[in-house]
């Protein structure tokens, strides 16, 4: 995102960005400053994560989770990809709003998170939907919710996160950003052109094996998404007293 915002505002440098556009500059006290230096161009498309438990964990449905928790407060460990990142704010978002507390064991990547859930070192993860896939297929993790408003389309047999507490909803966007102040002819231009590529029958069809619903459409559809994930993350990072080092 620091590369992207000195780069000439020219059209030539461009940014691919999920989540992160959101996430990191709520952890950072000058996040509102380095969002603003990147403006939107368009946004792809979302997918959910998934929230997945080890097999031995006593609990076949977010309800029971949330059980657990209250049970032993404090003692139930769940896993992330690091401090501040988006699984991290996503879980703290669903303790919170679930009334739960819970221990965070931070990893330095998803893959290293993945190897202790794998063991059964930690309890669970709310997870990118897609690696999360074939550990569910094979029996290696247990699915009890996606965090979508509704369930997903690629697994309709697992419940959403919002069917036992109300209001929870987390998408993963992608999108393109440029450098602010890139003029506004460029920007039409390259909405233009990635709104016609997504709009191809073989690029929906290849976001959608990977769990993506295609999105498209304005800058300020995509940048409206940005502002309010922002707030949202912020609240979080604040209510939560995260801080990243």
């Amino acid at each position: 995102m620091e590369l992207t915002a000195r780069a000439p505002p020219d059209g030539y440098t461009l940014m691919m960005q999920g989540g992160g556009v959101a996430s990191v500059p709520a952890t950072q006290k000058t996040g509102g400053e380095l969002l603003s230096a990147i403006i939107p161009i368009m946004e792809f498309g979302v997918t959910p994560f998934i929230l997945t438990v080890h097999p031995s964990v006593p609990a076949v449905s977010t309800r029971e989770l949330i059980a657990l928790a209250r049970a032993r407060p404090g003692a139930v460990p769940y896993a992330s990809a690091g401090v501040g990142g988006i699984t991290h704010l996503a879980t703290e978002l669903f303790a919170n709003m679930a009334g739960i507390t819970m221990i965070h064991v931070p990893y330095k990547s998803t893959g290293a998170a993945m190897t202790d859930l794998l063991s059964g070192q930690v309890s669970f993860i709310v997870g990118s939907l897609l690696p999360m896939v074939p550990h569910v297929r094979s029996g290696k993790l247990r699915p009890l919710a996606v965090t979508s408003a509704k369930r997903w389309y690629s697994m309709p047999d697992v419940p959403a996160v919002a069917e036992t507490v109300p209001g929870y909803e987390v998408e993963l966007s992608f999108g393109t950003l440029a450098p602010r102040g890139t003029p506004r002819p460029i920007i039409e231009r390259l909405n233009a052109a990635l709104n016609k590529a997504l709009d191809r029958e073989d690029t929906k069809k290849y976001l959608e094996r990977e769990g993506m619903v295609p999105t498209g459409g304005a800058p300020e559809h995509y940048g409206k998404r940005i502002r309010r994930d922002y707030e949202r993350w912020s609240k979080v990072v604040r209510e939560a007293n995260i801080r990243v080092e």
